[in-house]
């Protein structure tokens, strides 16, 4: 139904986000489907733990690629395009540890 996950800041968001469970599922089913996924800025910490059961590195400081997931700064070009790329790619075939994400 969804060919990607897109997770955009701002800490008032991110809060009301991490403290709902439907929320959480979704970010850890879209990782599990090996969907793009893209978060910037506050909103990586939505990612820190699914992505970590994962073995994804994500990083709110410089945009980082691995994945199939792209995380960095909310205003960077270079996010952009990174997250743009993946897009093309439909899915991270290759993404590791799916197995142990919850969904």
């Amino acid at each position: 139904m969804f060919d990607a996950l897109v997770l955009i800041g701002g800490a008032k968001n991110v809060s009301a986000l991490q403290a709902n469970g439907a929320a959480n599922a979704w970010v850890a089913e879209t990782l599990k489907h090996c969907k793009a996924v893209g978060a910037a800025g506050d909103a990586v910490k939505l990612l820190q733990y699914p992505a970590g059961l994962a073995g994804i590195t994500v990083s709110d400081s410089k945009a980082t690629v691995e994945d199939g997931v792209v995380t960095g700064p909310a205003a960077d070009a270079t996010f952009a395009q990174s997250f743009i790329n993946e897009l093309k790619k439909h899915r991270a075939w290759d993404r590791k540890n799916v197995d142990a994400l919850p969904a």
